[in-house]
């Protein structure tokens, strides 16, 4: 079913163009990395503590966000000793997405001692609690055990990308690598402080899993690529690490010899999106190019809002169009059946616009019909142009009286069917073969005893007179993307019980029948889509026919154009219907007018 020409939308009465509010959509994409886990710590001679499981990692891509709206961003802060991170999270529409807090180290003290906690990337394991603790699937990893057996050491935490390390050396183990992103450039990501970029890879990394601390006679474990702490350890007696600021890092395991563990390094949101689809405020705002597609991000390293403010007022760059010329009105004669008119050609394309441009948009009307006492072969529609390119008007119908001289078909658009006394004279199509290309038939032959032939219509020819009693049908329409279908041919009168239809715009005009003595007219082609006119019928010689001829439908201008680009600044005319429907701008002209992007 095709959009409503008419409605909904907005139609514009004397000029001009009403407020219009736009419902603007666009994507987001977003990385969300929670506060990472702080490192356990170790109090007793030769043991090790497990390092801080990362902050949970969540990215992706989420579709249809509302322009015009404020969406809250939570960044969580990295757990101290033996403290878990906090939460990071995003809303948008109602749904919230939530980067669950590293796990903290296991540690070894008199008392208590500690298992490693579970998170988003869950804690390494201590000398004697060796079990790791579980990462949340999808965001993060499990920490490694750390070991018992003799001089014991910490598991490293769990990382997003990787698990916590374990083994039987008595140096700590590394902490879990983090997980790569492209959700801003490397460069940017360096200047904004923000993650870890590794050189020797040449990637970004988010949450790493802290180092576990060593025993007496071994250096600490390292962090995972992404924040993690490097974990305490022997001969130095250095201290743990802190996880990386804003990289969700765990804290690296403390070393009996120095004690506490590395606090958790802070999380961070970072959103993004095409420039320039929409323009926000909230976090630093910094824009960048990937893949030669120009981004907006916005990074928060503490909580606030993400504000899109709406579309960027964007004109278009082109347009696809159809122009669609005024059909034919059919033939009338006085007392033999005539021939249907044919329709308005049709132009479709695309073109490029340029902003602040005006474009002016000329309608052709339809034929005017045939009225009794005047008789012939009807009025031909009127050309409309747009973009430099012409429709031409439908051709009409042929007609004849035995009191007057035989009227052939006109040629046009689409060609005017042949009458009765000369049906093989048909009108021809003009517009294909014009400057402007585009689409037109030629009209059906009569019948040699009393059937028009149906008008030529932009998707076929017009129908022949199969007979004596039937007319010629209009030729049918064209369906252009909107899913109407303009300037069907009209249909041919008949003399006889048989009623012959219109092509299939919308529709196009029927051609009149005679029924028992009862004298019809030919049908109207509908407004708005350069339908053709019917013929009207007679019961025979001698009558006297008082219906008219079907008048022949106004031409359109339709123009469309994706939903993400700005509306146009200025239309003119009397009726202007502005449409959004299924990702499209429409703009319909069923007058003249002109429009500015």
């Amino acid at each position: 079913m095709g959009l409503n020409i008419f409605g909904p939308g907005i139609v514009i009465q004397g000029g001009g163009i009403n407020v219009f509010q736009l419902v603007q959509t666009f994507t987001l994409n977003y990385l969300v990395v929670a506060g990472g886990g702080g490192g356990g710590s170790a109090t007793t001679n030769n043991t090790g503590a497990g390092g801080g499981g990362a902050g949970g990692v969540l990215s992706g891509t989420i579709s249809n966000v509302l322009a015009g709206a404020s969406y809250a961003i939570i960044v969580g802060s990295g757990g101290a000793q033996y403290s878990k991170g906090t939460t990071s999270s995003i809303t948008i529409s109602g749904s919230t997405s939530n980067a669950i807090g590293g796990g903290y180290g296991g540690g070894y003290y008199t008392s208590p001692n500690y298992v490693g906690g579970t998170g988003g990337s869950g804690g390494g394991g201590a000398y004697s609690t060796p079990v790791g603790g579980s990462g949340t699937p999808g965001q993060g990893n499990n920490g490694g055990a750390g070991n018992n057996v003799g001089n014991g050491f910490g598991g490293g935490g769990g990382g997003a990308g990787g698990v916590g390390g374990t083994g039987s050396s008595p140096a700590g183990n590394v902490g879990g690598i983090g997980t790569a992103t492209a959700v801003i450039t490397t460069s940017l990501s360096v200047t904004l402080g923000i993650g870890q970029y590794v050189t020797a890879t040449n990637t970004l990394y988010f949450g790493g899993g802290g180092g576990g601390g060593s025993s007496c006679t071994a250096v600490g474990g390292l962090g995972g690529y992404g924040g993690g702490g490097a974990g305490g350890g022997s001969p130095n007696g250095s201290t743990a690490s802190a996880g990386g600021r804003y990289t969700g890092g765990g804290g690296g395991g403390g070393y009996y010899y120095s004690g506490v563990g590395g606090a958790g390094g802070s999380g961070v949101v970072i959103v993004s999106y095409a420039a320039p689809v929409v323009s926000g405020t909230g976090g630093t705002v910094s824009s960048y190019t990937l893949c030669g597609t120009a981004y907006v991000a916005h990074v928060f390293t503490a909580s606030g809002t993400l504000s899109i403010t709406g579309p960027v007022p964007v004109a278009p760059t082109s347009v696809e169009y159809i122009l669609v010329a005024g059909g034919a009105s059919g033939a009338r004669a006085p007392n033999v059946a005539a021939s249907g008119g044919g329709a308005g050609g049709v132009v479709t394309g695309t073109v490029t616009v340029s902003a602040g441009t005006k474009y002016c948009v000329v309608i052709g009307a339809g034929g005017a019909a045939y009225f009794a006492p005047l008789d012939g072969g009807g009025n031909n529609g009127s050309s409309s142009t747009a973009f430099t390119k012409i429709a031409l008007g439908g051709g009409t119908g042929a007609f004849y009286n035995p009191s007057q001289a035989y009227v052939g078909a006109s040629s046009g658009g689409s060609g005017g069917g042949g009458a009765w006394n000369s049906p093989t004279v048909v009108g021809a199509a003009t517009q294909p073969g014009s400057a402007s290309g585009g689409l037109g038939n030629a009209g059906g032959q009569g019948n040699s005893t009393c059937a028009g032939g149906g008008g030529g219509g932009a998707g076929g020819v017009g129908g022949n007179a199969p007979s004596t009693t039937v007319g010629g049908n209009g030729g049918a329409g064209y369906t252009w993307f909107d899913g109407n279908t303009y300037a069907g041919g009209g249909g041919g009168g008949v003399q006889g019980p048989a009623r012959s239809s219109g092509g299939t715009g919308n529709p196009s005009g029927s051609g009149g029948a005679s029924v028992s003595t009862a004298q019809y007219y030919g049908g109207n082609g509908a407004q708005a889509t350069g339908g053709g006119g019917g013929g009207t019928a007679a019961v025979g010689y001698g009558s006297t026919p008082n219906y008219p001829s079907g008048a022949g439908g106004g031409g359109v201008f339709v123009l469309r154009y994706p939903n993400s680009y700005a509306l146009a600044t200025t239309t003119t005319g009397t009726s202007v219907n502005v449409i959004n429907s299924s990702g499209y701008i429409y703009y319909v002209f069923t007058q003249s007018g002109s429009i500015t992007f």
